[in-house]
């Protein structure tokens, strides 16, 4: 709950960042993920997001999560949620605060909520790569 009411890194200036905007068309959120990437790491992550308290607490929480990570590490951490948020084994460790949304699993509708940050930022890996 304390991310819905303090969103970390929302909205911070993204100059030069990379970014990847995606739409939940079953519910309606849009997030647009910006990374500042650096040496196959993310340095800095912002972001814009107009959804549920789901969407919007993921969001911050990722924001938290992969900065400073590198590609790898945020592709450990990308895969470890989406086995969570799916019922599949997971590490909490890898997750950290992240695990606070485990229970996503039981409202299978909400998982797109969850992950929907998680498939923006991996769209910019993706491309920082190409």
């Amino acid at each position: 709950m304390d991310h819905i009411s303090n969103p970390r890194n929302k909205n911070k200036d993204h100059d030069g960042y990379l970014f990847h905007t995606l739409k939940n068309p079953s519910c309606g959120d849009i997030v647009t993920v910006y990374a500042k990437i650096s040496n196959n790491k993310i340095e800095d992550i912002t972001y814009d997001v107009s959804g549920c308290s789901i969407c919007s607490s993921s969001t911050s929480i990722m924001s938290e999560l992969l900065t400073n990570k590198t590609f790898l590490e945020t592709s450990e951490i990308i895969n470890n949620f989406n086995n969570m948020v799916t019922g599949e084994p997971y590490s909490e460790d890898i997750l950290k605060e992240a695990v606070s949304l485990r229970g996503v699993f039981n409202a299978q509708p909400r998982i797109k909520c969850a992950m929907l940050c998680y498939k923006a930022i991996d769209e910019i890996v993706g491309k920082a790569n190409e």
